[in-house]
């Protein structure tokens, strides 16, 4: 038989090899489809595709089985949430003490609130609205516009519980009172704040009301004008702004605020004795607003 006929000679499969039914010898391009069927065959020592197989197949087919469980656990392991342990409170908390400083105690100066001892539901509340632009993002906010990046540092859900957790076990150091106010008017005053925040200031979770009792007079004026202003409040992100915001727009002028935040400060913190322990944090400004337009304009930042 001429080549020709060779090369149209019928294909059968024997064993996993092509071959010649005439058993002529194979042409060229029968031993490329041979090459092509050992290879499949042999490559991972598995058939594919061929109920029939050599004993050398069958020899290397648990080796190829291994390998395709070696390559599912691998690629499993991928999709598993990683283990590694999240960075602790205390890295993060390295970019906080520049303005709240190394204890939490504030500084009027950076405008920076004592955190100290707040409660780690509030804490973790204000990190997660600051990280989602419901508080921190008016364009004449300027202490919140400062604090939104430090929050947007914190990727992870956990990492922002875990800085509440680490806040809340600090020990609170209240100051002494820096505003001029009429203790007897803000206490007359302050019965409506105390429907959530409690008649000694000691806050309710249930009202998202954070304990004010015993904290920063100038913070809590502050945050009054904000609130009044609609710099706070108003975002549509922030469902618990607008309650605020309404007892804030009930009080009538500046002078209720003063009276309110300095009889608020006077308040003894609900978690500390009578005896409160002052942080000497230097002489704090005069005039408040004044200060706050001082910072912005070294800021930059429009008031």
């Amino acid at each position: 038989m001429d080549s020709n006929a060779a090369s149209r000679a019928p294909l059968s499969r024997a064993n996993g090899w092509h071959t010649h039914i005439s058993g002529a010898p194979a042409t060229e391009a029968t031993h490329t489809v041979a090459a092509t069927k050992r290879r499949t065959t042999t490559s991972w020592g598995c058939v594919a595709g061929d109920k029939s197989a050599t004993s050398e197949t069958m020899t290397t087919l648990p080796k190829c089985l291994s390998f395709f469980a070696v390559v599912v656990v691998v690629g499993l392991s991928a999709c598993v949430a990683p283990t590694e342990a999240l960075p602790s409170a205390a890295a993060h908390w390295s970019q906080c003490t520049p303005c709240h400083g190394a204890n939490g105690e504030g500084n009027v100066v950076q405008l920076a609130p004592a955190i100290a001892g707040l409660p780690a539901w509030y804490v973790d509340a204000q990190l997660l609205k600051f990280r989602a632009g419901a508080r921190g993002s008016h364009f004449d906010d300027i202490a919140g516009l400062r604090m939104r990046p430090m929050a947007l540092s914190l990727l992870r859900d956990a990492d922002v519980k875990n800085m509440a957790e680490y806040v809340a076990q600090l020990p609170p150091a209240p100051s002494p009172p820096s505003l001029a106010g009429d203790t007897t008017a803000g206490k007359g005053l302050f019965a409506t704040c105390a429907a959530c925040h409690g008649a000694d200031g000691g806050g309710n979770e249930l009202m998202n009301a954070p304990p004010i009792a015993g904290r920063d007079d100038w913070y809590l004026y502050a945050q009054l004008q904000k609130f009044k202003s609609g710099v706070r409040g108003t975002n549509a992100k922030d469902a618990t702004g607008p309650a605020m915001r309404a007892i804030a727009m009930s009080l009538p002028d500046d002078k209720a605020l003063h009276d309110v935040a300095r009889f608020v400060a006077e308040l003894p913190p609900a978690n500390s004795s009578s005896a409160k322990v002052h942080v000497d944090k230097g002489a704090p400004p005069a005039d408040i607003e004044a200060a706050i337009k001082a910072i912005a304009t070294e800021s930059q930042l429009p008031h």
